[in-house]
């Protein structure tokens, strides 16, 4: 290549000429990215790429009628040199209009329209249909989906979107089996029914039953609200054993949630009661209280994250009326956050750490659930699920203080299975009665990961120093 010209006329040009510098930048970076730039070897596949790139990049950010005025590679055989002249039209910016619904039977348009992130009039992108496509996939109303743009240049200023949804069946069951080297064997069963008795909430009815785990639930959620915000209502009952003690907790709990593309908000009130029962006592305690949790995922990956940072905060407060019949308000605090960093070579440094604090009187009970304990797959590997934490009676129990953190290397196997990965871990931390009386304790082992379609499957051998004893770790998918 020996000389490029590159132009683009229409809208995108009179915007720059009105003084968008948005606008210009965006045709410094385009003129940049071409790939035939002078001196590149010209090819014919090259030059079909080239050309199919620049028309994508401009029809995926606002605008999507954009073709080509002219495109010339004039080849000069003596000299083996190309001169290249491309002149793109780029037509009118398109901005959203109305949402035209297609297929909805048995939910409501309304439920799709309010899945949308973005507003009327906002300038289109690609990237806005991805998204939405994404939000209505996750709403679990539906099968398949397609979102598209009517490329109208008539009707540029207020294109429609057009959504076509094929919704899931009405009614459906799921069961199964698995093992969990916290809790252990166990099988399961969901009924969820997407309209019961006529009214806009998807109800999900969920069965677990384990050798240390059950759980017997009813989840209410409503058809999506306005900017993608669903109430939320459950009841369920849960069974553990775990650290010598057994543990039995109720809830009631009413709230709303919303799920964005970064951040994931959910707050709830909740009537909690708690039974803990160890070899020589039985306690029961009952709160009311309210919640509030915040999720930011900034990340590469959602399946397998190698690069950036995962953010959680609780935060909430109540009345706490404990065994002895002692009353009194009570707040708790909690923060996780999971930083991964690519280091060269696809070996990835991933640092976790989290921190808890129940805040309340001195001798006041609040329920166990609400406490934390330490241990197991996604806290310290080397310790058995919930077995680290203050004891009573011979048997662990939540305490009101939790610190957590962990490092960890992953690397690739073999050039061959590019999907597995080796890792090498050191985990700290513990939970506890009072910050005075916190004792970390430590877990560090070697593990393999695998890339699986839900998310990384990790096998962990790990010795837990403070007990000296080696323990496995199974588990599938990213903890938020």
């Amino acid at each position: 290549v020996d000389r490029l010209t590159l132009e683009i006329q229409g809208d995108f040009q009179e915007a720059i000429d009105a003084g968008h510098q948005g606008t210009a930048r965006r045709l410094r970076f385009l003129r940049n990215r071409w790939p035939l730039q002078p001196g590149a070897v010209f090819t014919q596949d090259a030059w079909t790429a080239a050309k199919n790139g620049l028309l994508a990049s401009l029809r995926s950010r606002g605008y999507a009628a954009a073709t080509y005025a002219g495109t010339v590679a004039q080849v000069d055989a003596t000299t083996h040199k190309v001169r290249i002249f491309v002149v793109a039209d780029s037509g009118p910016e398109f901005k959203v209009g109305e949402v035209r619904v297609e297929g909805v039977e048995h939910t409501t348009e309304s439920a799709v329209r309010n899945l949308a992130p973005f507003k009327l009039g906002t300038v289109f992108s690609e990237k806005m249909l991805l998204d939405y496509q994404e939000n209505l996939q996750k709403s679990g109303l539906y099968e398949g989906v397609a979102v598209e743009l009517d490329p109208d240049v008539t009707r540029a200023d207020s294109a429609p979107i057009v959504v076509r949804v094929r919704e899931a069946k009405m009614k459906s069951a799921t069961v199964s089996l698995g093992f969990s080297t916290n809790t252990g064997p166990r099988t399961g069963l969901q009924f969820t029914h997407r309209r019961p008795f006529g009214y806009e909430w998807v109800a999900s009815t969920r069965l677990l039953y384990g050798r240390d785990e059950r759980v017997a639930a009813l989840d209410l959620l409503s058809y999506p609200k306005p900017k993608g915000y669903r109430n939320l209502a459950s009841v369920s009952a849960e069974y553990l054993d775990a650290g010598g003690a057994v543990t039995h907790t109720q809830r009631l709990r009413y709230g709303r949630t919303q799920d964005t593309e970064l951040v994931d908000r959910l707050y709830y009130g909740e009537f909690n009661r708690t039974v803990v029962e160890t070899d020589t006592t039985r306690r029961i305690d009952r709160a009311l209280w309210a919640n509030y949790e915040w999720t930011r995922r900034n990340v590469n990956s959602v399946l397998f994250p190698t690069r950036g940072l995962i953010l959680t905060a609780h935060g909430g407060g109540g009345v706490s009326v404990d065994s002895d019949g002692d009353r009194g308000p009570f707040m708790r605090a909690y923060l996780r956050t999971t930083w991964y960093q690519p280091l060269g070579q696809r070996r990835v440094l991933q640092l976790r750490g989290e921190a808890g604090q129940v805040f309340k009187r001195d001798g006041l009970g609040v329920p166990d659930s609400l406490l934390f304990r330490a241990g197991g797959d996604d806290s310290i590997r080397g310790y058995g699920y919930r077995t680290l934490g203050p004891e009573r009676d011979g048997s662990v129990v939540g305490g009101p203080v939790l610190a957590t953190a962990s490092a960890e290397l992953m690397w690739p196997l073999t050039t061959r299975l590019r999907d597995w990965y080796g890792a090498v871990f050191i985990d700290a931390g513990n939970a506890a009665s009072s910050w005075r009386d916190f004792d970390p304790v430590h877990g560090y082992g070697v593990g393999v990961r695998w890339r699986s379609p839900i998310g990384p499957l990790k096998a962990d051998l790990a010795y837990g120093e403070a007990t000296g004893s080696i323990r496995v770790h199974l588990s599938v998918g990213v903890s938020f």
